[in-house]
């Protein structure tokens, strides 16, 4: 039976109609369907057939015939629908790329039609970060932006928008890197990043802002830890300072109220009893000295201390 089968397949294959193959991109683990050409009869049956990209033989995958499915392909069991219209894939996967071909006959004609379908399976796109490669802030903000993946994922384009500050995003560039010099007033410049293939996309964006203010901050972060140990050395220097001449002034006496003044005010009182005329001699000196005094029996001294106040 599947002999006979197989050689009704290639005679029907012999009259047939051939379309231009029609390209099928579908999304991992996502569905894909393929609609049949436009007929002018319903169709009687239709036979399908896939191979794999470069592959040169054909398997039997399914027949519809009074719109019942029987699937024969084990890889597409439990995920095939049909209709009148198209046959859905379901929960694709990267073995699935190939070419399918179906076989349709219409009811009451003799003309068959042949419609094959390029079937390209993508993995979703990840999701993209943005690194700021360099950067530098004076009086222009001048920064370097590259849009990366975290993994290896084949056909991807990157392409660039940019807005400022509520406008809508206009295009900008094409791939992963550019280049950007702004006044501050710019610095409301948003860039998006937008990585996609056929049948995804995803996107991830950044302010001008965040990264001249975030560069002028650690401009001043990396000032603040390069004056920190100038300072902390210049007070150890003032301390080290100020404990020396502590250190000298201990050694030195501390003036008190007897030493503060070394010298000694003297003041002499005589009195003459042979002129019985009273005289008060103030004699100051400035040190004490040995000196001939007068004798007791012509006069009475009497001393005493002055000090200066302090």
């Amino acid at each position: 039976m599947q002999i006979l089968l197989v050689e009704l397949l290639c005679f029907f294959t012999a009259l047939t109609f051939e379309n231009a193959p029609l390209v099928v991109q579908g999304l991992l683990n996502q569905s894909v369907r393929l609609s049949y050409p436009k007929l002018n009869a319903p169709l009687n049956a239709v036979y399908w057939s896939f191979t794999h990209i470069n592959g040169t033989v054909w398997d039997r995958i399914a027949d519809i015939r009074d719109q019942q499915l029987t699937v024969h392909s084990k890889q597409f069991a439990n995920r095939t629908e049909t209709n009148e219209i198209e046959l859905q894939i379901r929960k694709l996967r990267m073995e699935d790329a190939g070419t399918f071909k179906a076989i349709l006959i219409p009811e009451g004609s003799e003309q068959l039609k042949d419609q094959t379908y390029d079937l390209t399976v993508y993995e979703p796109v990840p999701v993209p970060n943005i690194e700021v490669l360099e950067t530098h802030s004076d009086d222009l903000c001048n920064f370097t932006l590259e849009c990366s993946v975290p993994t290896n994922t084949k056909a991807l384009f990157f392409s660039w928008k940019t807005r400022h500050r509520d406008l809508a995003f206009q295009p900008y560039i094409n791939g992963s890197t550019i280049w950007a010099s702004l006044r501050p007033e710019s610095w409301g410049n948003e860039y998006l990043c937008i990585v996609q293939n056929p049948v995804d996309q995803k996107n991830v964006s950044v302010t001008a802002q965040d990264i001249c203010l975030k560069d002028r901050q650690t401009f001043y972060f990396r000032s603040y830890f390069l004056l920190l140990p100038l300072s902390l050395i210049l007070l150890l220097l003032i301390a080290g300072l100020v404990i020396l001449l502590r250190r000298k002034n201990n050694k030195e006496p501390a003036p008190t109220g007897e030493n503060l003044y070394s010298e000694t005010l003297y003041i002499e009182v005589e009195r003459n009893q042979q002129n019985e005329i009273e005289q008060e001699k103030e004699v100051i000196y400035s040190q004490p000295k040995k000196r001939n005094l007068p004798s007791k029996s012509r006069t009475n001294t009497i001393y005493t201390v002055i000090q200066h106040n302090t």
